[in-house]
């Protein structure tokens, strides 16, 4: 599954029975189970969201023209400073440069 969630051409991914009750043939196949608890499924994927792959509170240094870089998700971002702080927007997928000039 890593290998596909970072592709560029990968939009979605579908997982079926999101939990246990009705699931297929009665397999436990869901990422949760019945009453709602994480499921056998659900350790790799929510490992990896959750400790590999979300971006999570970063802190990072500019370099000497007060530039950094970063990987994550399309999404909403805030950069906050000693200086400030100000938001911005991931919209699309792929390498992206973003000027962000921080508040005071």
């Amino acid at each position: 599954m890593p290998g596909a969630f970072s592709h560029p051409a990968v939009e979605a991914i579908a997982w079926w029975d999101f939990s246990d009750p009705g699931a297929w043939q009665g397999a436990p196949a869901g990422l949760v189970r019945k009453d709602m608890p994480p499921g056998p499924a659900c350790g790799v994927p929510c490992r990896l969201i959750q400790e590999e792959w979300w971006p999570g509170g970063l802190k990072l240094t500019t370099d000497a023209e007060g530039r950094v870089c970063f990987r994550g998700f399309l999404g909403d971002y805030v950069s906050e400073s000693a200086c400030g702080k100000a938001a911005f927007h991931v919209g699309r997928p792929g390498q992206c440069r973003q000027a962000v000039a921080v508040e005071r």
